[in-house]
C-alpha cells in the first residue's frame, strides 16, 4: 500500500503515513477488516448460514491499512454503508487492490471476493519482490 502511494480514508486524504508532504514518525497502522466480521457474521446462525469461516473473515486478503481516527469511526459499520460515509471511492480502494463491485457486496459473495483479492495482492507481493532480487551477472 505504501508503494502504492495509498490514501488513508480519513476526511483529509493524506498519504498513509504521512501528514502533508511528511513522513509521520509514530504512524502506527492499524489492520482494518475490508468487511467486519459483525457484516460477514453477526452471529454463530448466521455464520453457518453464508458459509463464512473464521479463517475467510480473518485472511489477509480481508485487511486494509488504514489510520487509528477513522479506523475507530468505521468499528464494525457495513462496508456498503461506510465506503460512502467516509467517501472512500473506488480509487481509494483501488490503491489498496481492493477491486471488483464491492458496492454491491452481500455475504453470499464474499469467498468469491476474498479469493480475487487474494491473488492480486499475491500478484503486487511478487512484482515487488522480484524487484528486490539483485540483476543477474552476463
Amino acid at each position: 500500500m505504501f508503494r502504492n502511494e495509498a490514501e488513508d480514508w480519513d476526511s483529509m486524504r493524506n498519504r498513509l503515513a504521512f501528514s502533508g508532504n511528511e513522513l509521520t514518525p509514530a504512524f502506527a497502522p492499524q489492520f482494518h477488516h475490508v468487511f467486519p466480521r459483525r457484516f460477514l457474521a453477526p452471529n454463530e446462525s448466521e455464520d453457518a448460514k453464508a458459509g463464512i469461516t473464521s479463517e475467510q473473515i480473518e485472511a489477509l486478503a480481508n485487511i486494509a491499512i488504514i489510520g487509528a481516527s477513522v479506523n475507530i469511526r468505521i468499528s464494525n459499520k457495513n462496508p456498503l454503508a461506510y465506503f460512502a460515509k467516509y467517501e472512500i471511492d473506488a480509487e481509494r480502494r483501488r490503491q489498496q487492490f481492493i477491486e471488483g463491485d464491492v458496492d454491491q457486496m452481500i455475504p453470499e459473495k464474499y469467498a468469491s471476493w476474498l479469493h480475487a483479492r487474494a491473488k492480486r495482492l499475491t500478484e503486487e507481493a511478487n512484482i515487488f519482490m522480484n524487484e528486490l532480487r539483485p540483476a543477474k551477472a552476463a
